[in-house]
């Protein structure tokens, strides 16, 4: 499998600059007046205990989440070993963090989940369905915290907004699941030519999985306990921070977090936005400013560990892929026609673009 590293356009740099600075701008006046002094200080008076603890966790959650979707991929025909799965989600991750908007990584994902049977369409079938397992785990455990904790969220005003997006989602799975609304929706989308087709074979492959409810359900499993260690990490990084919130505000607050910052409006996998919220919300049970901020930072430190592995399994790969090119466009030593003819290695097609073999 391989993926095309295509650097930033010409066009594309003002939406990255203006992503950018949205993102730190966000950042930079939350911390006006002395709010970055305490943030350093309660920083370095953390408590190790807590903060190695959730590093712990991160990593093993981000080990359910591979398992997840190599589940997904095998049902759908894929080879690909726990491994191979494991290393192509740490190079998402590094796209999904540095490139803008939010939906790189997907694409890496889609690209190199591809093996056998496993097509374009089917390997971002399994993708979307990945990614919607993850937000019904991030749901369930939202109503949860609505459930214990009604009060700070009526008092916050976004119980509706949490109704209008578990409303959408189940939409969403009617939509793309329902071979009833599927099918003249499918036929619909036949007549759009090319794009329409493809649009059509994605929804095809999202149908194939309904008769794999046993995968279903326990990728639905993973995603609930993905999303209870992911709001675990946090509560102990609060806890490490001095935060009196309590675990069940973390239910609560945490989804709603994590849906925000999908919003591809920042690079950093939602920098910014992910501290406001963690600003607007805590805030709302008296979590102090500089607390929030610091958790919310603290958590993106989380998120940044297996996307920098993920950088350097990239950049490996690709040197190990030149160097393979190198090899094959040497002449063989033993080969009298070492100037040329016969002895002359193949130069694999495409050579001349810059790619990672992953």
């Amino acid at each position: 499998m391989t993926v095309s590293a295509h650097p930033v356009t010409r066009r594309g740099w003002p939406l990255l600059l203006l992503k950018a600075g949205l993102g730190f701008g966000l950042l930079a006046w939350f911390l006006t007046g002395d709010t970055w002094v305490r943030l350093v200080g309660i920083v370095l008076d953390a408590s190790p205990a807590f903060l190695a603890l959730a590093l712990l966790l991160g990593l093993v959650n981000f080990g359910i989440g591979t398992l997840r979707w190599h589940l997904l991929l095998r049902e759908a025909g894929s080879q690909n070993t726990y491994v191979r799965t494991f290393s192509l989600l740490l190079v998402a991750q590094f796209f999904n963090t540095f490139v803008p908007g939010g939906l790189a990584g997907d694409v890496v994902r889609t690209w190199g989940g591809r093996d056998g049977e496993v097509t374009s369409a089917v390997s971002f079938g399994t993708v979307l369905t990945d990614r919607l397992l993850g937000i019904v785990g991030l749901m369930t455990c939202c109503g949860l915290g609505l459930a214990l904790s009604w009060k700070a969220l009526l008092q916050s005003g976004l119980a509706r907004y949490v109704v209008i997006v578990s409303a959408i989602a189940c939409v969403a799975f009617a939509l793309l699941y329902s071979r009833r609304i599927g099918r003249p929706l499918s036929r619909l989308l036949g007549r759009l030519g090319a794009a329409g087709s493809l649009v059509e074979n994605v929804l095809e492959a999202l149908h194939a999985q309904r008769e794999r409810p046993r995968t279903l359900l326990v990728g639905l499993a993973l995603s609930l306990t993905s999303s209870l260690l992911q709001i675990t990490i946090i509560f102990l990084l609060g806890l490490a921070l001095g935060s009196e919130a309590e675990f069940r505000h973390y239910l609560a607050f945490v989804p709603i977090i994590g849906i925000v910052s999908m919003a591809p409006v920042t690079i950093g996998a939602g920098l910014g936005v992910r501290e406001a919220s963690f600003v607007l919300l805590f805030g709302q049970i008296g979590v102090p400013k500089a607390v929030a901020l610091g958790t919310s930072l603290l958590f993106f430190v989380v998120i940044l560990i297996p996307a920098l592995l993920g950088g350097v399994v990239y950049l490996s790969s690709g040197r190990r892929q030149a160097g393979q090119r190198s090899s094959e466009t040497l002449p063989a030593p033993s080969s009298p026609d070492h100037l040329g003819g016969p002895g002359l290695g193949p130069v694999q097609e495409g050579a001349t673009r810059s790619e990672s073999t992953i």
